[in-house]
């Protein structure tokens, strides 16, 4: 094979993350900048890895079947739970100290995953159980914006076109969208909310910004940060994290409660 070819089959195989860095991150990544575009390349490998480890969990269930069940309180008491479930362990667990770094690193990241969690079950509940939040939704997306579709796809195969241009089928492609969002990014978090309640959304996130950046380094570099300085994370410093985390929790979940009734 031609050198000329396989570079462009190359280019064709990496368009996707792409044009995925450039919708997540905008003039943030670049090509030429070694620092910012490995990051937004470890964020592209953890996205596909997401939508692998979703696909998995979800065994192929209908995440709209799910969706429409599960109420913010639902979500809210499962989030409450597992938070403290965690917190828990972390107090009453001995653990060696010749084991506990790793331990307290794995305590980190799951903290972060409990959050990202309920972000996405609360995201996603609003926009199944209320055909104004999905409207706003669909309307305000930062996400959607940019992009173009065609009938095609949102047409299956055996159903009418009447069938597949109902809310039903806008609902469904909606909550697919949501599924692609990181939600341990916090900008991400924000604009999703704002989209769905059709107004700003203001939570203080500079510590949870920080939470995420170590959140990151433990995931892909094993605790090491981009100079090559290992966090020290003890019981202490992801109990700092889950408090953080759990009020950045509850002032979305007060933003949506507070709603006026309509």
């Amino acid at each position: 094979m031609g050198s000329a070819k396989a570079l462009m089959m190359e280019e064709e195989e990496l368009l996707p993350m792409y044009e995925w860095i450039e919708e997540n991150f905008g003039d943030d990544a670049n090509p030429d900048d070694e620092e910012s575009w490995s990051e937004a390349v470890d964020a592209y490998g953890e996205y596909i890895e997401h939508l692998r480890e979703r696909e998995a969990y979800e065994n192929a269930a209908d995440e709209y079947h799910y969706y429409i069940h599960l109420t913010l309180e639902n979500a809210d008491e499962r989030f409450s739970s597992e938070h403290a479930r965690l917190l828990k362990m972390i107090g009453d667990l001995s653990v060696e100290k010749s084991e506990s770094d790793m331990f307290y690193r794995m305590c980190y990241a799951q903290a972060v995953t409990i959050f990202e969690v309920y972000m996405e079950d609360m995201a996603k509940s609003l926009i199944s159980r209320d055909d104004e939040f999905l409207s706003n939704y669909l309307r305000n997306s930062k996400a959607l914006s940019g992009k173009k579709y065609s009938l095609k796809d949102m047409y299956s195969d055996g159903a009418s076109i009447e069938q597949e241009l109902s809310l039903e089928s806008l609902r469904k492609y909606a909550i697919k969208d949501i599924s692609n969002m990181l939600y341990h990014n916090i900008n991400n978090v924000i604009n999703t909310f704002s989209s769905i309640l059709d107004r700003d959304v203001k939570v203080e996130k500079s510590n949870i910004v920080r939470v995420f950046q170590t959140r990151h380094d433990v995931v892909h570099r094993n605790g090491v940060n981009v100079n090559g300085k290992t966090h020290d994370i003890g019981q202490a410093s992801v109990t700092e994290a889950m408090a953080i985390l759990l009020n950045v929790a509850n002032a979305i979940y007060s933003e949506i409660i507070l709603l006026p009734e309509r």
